[in-house]
This record gives structure tokens, sequence and C-alpha cells, in this order.
């Protein structure tokens, strides 16, 4: 009996986790990235890379597979630091979150910044919740904001995610400019409220 109850929590816990990525690409795609909004953390590091190549006429490289690396480079410091469980769990998720940035892509026809920024942050926030409810991940500063807190206890891992969402705003006002930027400010905040 215990068994079953186990495998019915981990089922419960990837919907949870799948549910709640996927609305996390519809707010990056249908609400951010269209209207040149960063949301926070890794993905609007990836979104904005991914535009400042473009910018500057170089190549264009998906936001996706940018997130993808960023994340890559990270997840086996994750496993020594988090445990296996962990590392399995933020897999799943850093590739689900990677193929719902590149795939889903509803043209919702937000083309209000202020909605945008409003519903985007909403969707984001919630998503992100279903995640954390599923005890999952989706890397980013969060999974980096961990790994560094287990070898210096003195970083926190919200300092960890300030650091990460103020290069994304500096680098949003650098690539969209400044009403982008503060829009950018107001999603981060709203995202990341308790």
């Amino acid at each position: 009996m215990k068994i079953k109850n186990n495998y019915t929590n981990e089922i419960l816990n990837f919907i949870y986790i799948i549910a709640g990525i996927i609305l996390m690409g519809i707010s990056f795609n249908s609400f951010f990235y269209v209207n040149n909004i960063a949301p926070g953390g890794f993905g609007g590091l990836a979104a904005l890379i991914s535009d400042l190549f473009v910018k500057f006429n170089l190549f264009y490289i998906s936001p996706s597979l940018i997130y993808l690396i960023f994340n890559l480079l990270l997840i086996f410091f994750a496993l020594k630091a988090q445990g296996v469980k962990y590392f399995f769990y933020s897999i799943f998720g850093i590739i689900v979150y990677s193929v719902c940035i590149e795939f889903i892509k509803f043209d919702l026809n937000v083309n209000d910044m202020f909605l945008a920024c409003i519903f985007g942050a909403l969707l984001m926030g919630i998503g992100t919740g279903l995640v954390v409810r599923g005890g999952g991940s989706t890397g980013g500063g969060e999974m980096l904001g961990k790994i560094i807190n287990t070898y210096n206890a003195d970083i926190s891992l919200g300092t960890v995610i300030l650091i990460v969402d103020t290069i994304v705003l500096i680098l949003s006002f650098a690539t969209y400019g400044i009403i982008n930027s503060l829009y950018t400010l107001i999603a981060i905040f709203l995202s990341t409220s308790d």
C-alpha cells in the first residue's frame, strides 16, 4: 500500500511540474518574449542574449537552446550539492521548459505592454508555484542559488536570484530601452512576489 502511495505521489508531482512548466512556456512566449519583456532568471537572460545576437547582426540562436546550455553547465554541480532526486527532477524540468519555450507559441495577440506584463507575470508565478509544489525545478537562478548556498551558507538563495535578475534588468535596458526594462522590473516583481 505504501509503495502504491509513493507511485501516486510521484505521478502527482510530475503532473504539477508539467502543468506548471506549460504555463511558464505560455507566459514566456505569448506575453513576454513577443512584447520584448524579459522574464526574470535564466529565461530572461536567454531571451536577451538571443535578441542581442540579432541586434548586432551576428546570428540567431533560439532562447530555448541558450537556456538549455546555461542549465546543463550547472546541472552536475546540482547533483553534488542537492542530491540525486533534485538532479533528476531538475533535468526533467530544464528539458521540458526548453521544449515549451521552443514550441508552445500561442498567438494571443496581447499587444498591450501593461496587460502582457501583468498576465505574463501571473502565469509565470502560478507555473513556478506548481513546479515547486511538485518538488521540481526548471534550473536557472534558483538552481544556481542552491548550489552556491550549499558551498557558502553566507550567500542566500535570494541574493543569487536578486543578482541574476539585476543582470536581466541591465541587459533589458541595453537591448530594449527604458520602457521595456521598467515593464521587465514589474514582471519580475509580480512573478516572484509571495
